[in-house]
């Protein structure tokens, strides 16, 4: 079959999880990059009748929705296996993918990172009493990642699996904003795990662009 191609936003976070999915298996791929205006657009639409990214394409199959992506690339191809083999760590799997697509990458990137990447305040400034409004919040967020973390640098088991793809793209962007060192402060587990995920080549051959601060 053809090369596997994936449609994305640089900036997105759902995208970056099904790249860093495709890295780690050390599937061959092409990434092609999606533009907020071409998501509407016919061609657009006719991959994912939602208008959403990512996309998958490998040949002629076509498949939508980040974790089908990523499990779907986990199944078809060689490699380290990004799902447990026990059932009750793929089933804490799937409760933290769950978890970090439900509740905490709606609240740090809408209300935390977003102001940064489209910021709306005074004078085109980040809307500061949005971003204040968010920090408690994304802290206590932080806190269930860092006891689930525990003494390990993933959050299931010992190897690395699409929970952790799901959360690093989000843990990144809290970061490099200006409230990440006062958040992650009290949270030595999530560093210590944030750590381990930027020395993985699959977070520094898929980090997006610079926001601007």
């Amino acid at each position: 079959m053809s090369d596997v191609i994936i449609y994305g936003l640089t900036l997105s976070t759902f995208t970056r999880t099904a790249l860093m999915a495709a890295v780690e298996k050390g599937v061959p791929f092409v990434r092609e990059i999606t533009e907020f205006s071409e998501m509407k657009s016919p061609e657009h639409m006719a991959l994912n009748p939602f208008g959403k990214i990512p996309i998958l394409r490998h040949g002629d199959f076509v498949l939508y929705e980040s974790m089908a992506i990523c499990k779907y690339l986990d199944r078809a191809f060689d490699g380290p296996a990004l799902q447990p083999a026990d059932p009750q760590e793929r089933a804490l799997m799937d409760q933290w993918v769950s978890i970090v697509n439900s509740y905490i990458a709606g609240h740090a990137m809408g209300k935390l990172v977003g102001p940064y990447l489209f910021p709306k305040g005074k004078d085109g400034q980040p809307d500061r009493d949005r971003i204040e409004k968010s920090k408690p919040k994304v802290q206590e967020h932080l806190a269930l990642l860092n006891q689930a973390y525990g003494d390990r640098d993933t959050l299931v088991g010992r190897g690395i699996t699409l929970a952790d793809l799901a959360v690093a793209p989000i843990l990144h962007y809290i970061s490099v904003t200006p409230e990440g060192l006062e958040l992650l402060e009290p949270m030595p587990n999530v560093r210590r795990a944030l750590a381990a995920l930027q020395d993985r080549p699959s977070y520094t051959e898929t980090l997006p662009p610079p926001i601007a601060i």
